[in-house]
C-alpha cells in the first residue's frame, strides 16, 4: 500500500511533464499562433500570413549573434521554428552554433556545410548557405506526413 501511494504521485507528476514538455523555447509543435505569441511574451513578433503557411518573426539575440526568430505554422499549427544569423562571418557563427548543439544534443550527423540532429519529437538542421547560418527546428511528425503527402501525389500506385 506505501509503494502504490508513492508510486502513483511520480508516475502522475512525470506523464503531466511530459504531456507539457516544450519542443523549443517556452513552445511545442502543433501550438497556434496566438500561443506562442503568449508563451513567448515578446512584443515585437510580426504576423506575416499566407494561403496555408503562416509566420510569426522577431528580431533576436542568441550567443551574441544577432539575427531572427521564425515560427512557421502550417494550417493553425506550429511545425518549424529558425533562427536565421545575419552575422558578417557566417562560419564563425556556425561553428560557434554547432558547438553549442553538440554540447547540448551530442554527436551531430556532418556534411561540409550542414549539421544534424534528430531527437524525439524534433529535427535539428544547422546549415550555412548564401552567407547565413540558420538553425531550422521542425516537428518530425510533420515532417514524416509532409513526406506521406508527397509520396502520394508524385506515386500512382500509393
Amino acid at each position: 500500500m506505501r509503494i502504490r501511494a508513492f508510486a502513483v504521485p511520480i508516475l502522475c507528476a512525470a506523464v503531466c511533464a511530459s504531456a507539457f514538455a516544450q519542443d523549443f523555447r517556452k513552445v511545442s509543435w502543433g501550438m497556434t499562433p496566438d500561443q506562442v505569441t503568449a508563451a513567448e511574451a515578446d512584443p515585437r513578433f510580426a504576423r506575416l500570413n499566407g494561403t496555408t503557411k503562416s509566420i510569426l518573426t522577431s528580431p533576436v539575440e542568441v550567443m551574441g549573434h544577432g539575427g531572427f526568430l521564425n515560427y512557421i505554422f502550417e494550417d493553425g499549427k506550429l511545425v518549424i521554428a529558425q533562427y536565421r544569423f545575419d552575422d558578417d562571418d557566417e562560419m564563425r557563427t556556425y561553428n560557434e552554433v554547432r558547438g553549442a548543439l553538440e554540447d547540448k544534443y551530442g554527436a551531430v550527423d556532418q556534411g561540409q556545410s550542414y549539421s544534424r540532429w534528430t531527437l524525439q519529437r524534433t529535427f535539428i538542421s544547422l546549415s550555412s548557405q548564401d552567407d547565413v547560418c540558420r538553425v531550422t527546428y521542425a516537428d518530425l511528425r510533420w515532417i514524416a506526413s509532409t513526406k506521406e503527402k508527397q509520396r502520394a501525389e508524385h506515386d500512382p500506385y500509393f
